[in-house]
């Protein structure tokens, strides 16, 4: 999750199917693929096939959603702003973070240790409770293609 929310502004259909370009109050504006959301999450059953064509999107009450069907489906600007993260390489995905300790057969503190944070930030990012920044995910992908010493 994004550390911060950022109400939606305004909201339309992307030219592609699943894809939603949002604003957001600090002048972001994004093509965000939701396709994996509506996919997955039986509360967006109406929305797949045909439904994605029928049901126009609007900003919900405050900017805190996108609201699709009188307000009976919707997307938190938060889960929004964190897919479009995800898909522009922002910030890591928890289970991405997770994977690359696992295949490195890292604990929390030795995480911590080859990225020079700490073992509290380590667990905050695998858990997801914490969005993992850009940095930290140009570091694990540095990690994996170090030089081997000569």
């Amino acid at each position: 999750m994004p550390d911060r929310i950022f109400r939606v502004i305004a909201i339309e259909k992307g030219e592609v199917p699943y894809t939603l370009f949002v604003t957001w109050e600090d002048n972001v504006q994004a093509l965000v693929d939701v396709h994996e959301y509506i996919d997955r999450y039986q509360t967006y059953a109406c929305l797949r096939d045909s439904g994605w064509n029928e049901y126009d999107p609007q900003v919900g009450e405050y900017g805190g959603t996108v609201d699709w069907i009188a307000d009976e489906v919707d997307m938190t600007s938060d889960t929004l702003r964190m897919l479009w993260m995800f898909q522009t390489e922002q910030a890591m995905h928890p289970k991405d973070f997770a994977a690359w300790m696992e295949g490195h057969g890292f604990s929390l503190d030795s995480a911590a240790k080859a990225l020079g944070i700490s073992r509290r930030m380590v667990a905050y990012y695998k858990s997801g409770e914490r969005t993992i920044p850009r940095y930290i995910l140009l570091a694990c992908r540095g990690y994996d293609v170090r030089p081997v010493a000569a």
